[in-house]
Parts: structure tokens; sequence; C-alpha cells
């Protein structure tokens, strides 16, 4: 063989392992112990989860009301909080000077 050229595989060929048979080996298989993580974090996330995601149909009459409205929350009761400027520049001015700029000028800088 010349410099930089492959050698022949023993099998004749190119070199390389068809492409087919790397695609039908699919992903790797999970070990017992991943598929047991797995479960015992579905279980535990389980009780977390919101009633609508749990059940196919309200369990309750209190479910009964709300069961459809998730696309009215957003917009019809969303209040978002504004503030006001001068609250803006306190809390800029405690960032950069450590103090508010209301407080005792005798007190001690905090840092936080």
């Amino acid at each position: 063989t010349m410099v930089g050229e492959r050698p022949p595989s023993a099998g004749g060929g190119q070199g390389r392992a068809p492409a087919a048979s790397a695609e039908a080996a699919g992903p790797p298989l999970k070990t017992p112990r991943e598929t047991a993580d797995q479960e015992v974090m579905q279980a535990l996330l389980a009780p977390q989860a919101a009633p609508k995601d749990k059940y196919q149909e309200p369990m309750t009459s209190a479910h009964d009301i709300g069961w459809n409205l998730t696309a009215l929350w957003p917009s019809r009761w969303s209040y978002p909080r504004n503030t006001c400027d001068v609250c803006d520049y306190a809390q800029i001015y405690q960032r950069s000077n450590g103090r508010s700029p209301f407080a005792n000028k005798d007190a001690p800088i905090t840092t936080a």
C-alpha cells in the first residue's frame, strides 16, 4: 500500500462497514438502572402534575368550573407588576452604592 492509503479489509470491500448496518443498530439500549431511575422520577413527579395532566375528565365539581378556561386565563386576568420611576431609581442606586438613597448617610454600607 502507498502512504496515506488504507489497507483493504479482510472481507474485501472498501474498508468501511455498510451504512445500512449502522442504521439497523438503532439507539443504544437503556440499562436496567437507567430504566429504574426514570420510573422513580416519574413516580415522584406525578403528584405535582396539574389535575388536567393527570385526569382525562374533571374529578370534582371544582374541576368542572375551570377545566376548559386555560385559553382565557393569560389574557383576561393578567396584571403585570408595574413600578414607578422613583422605585426603579432607588433599586439601581442601592445596587450601585450599597445603600438606599433614603437611608441615613452615616449607616454602614451593606453588600447584598
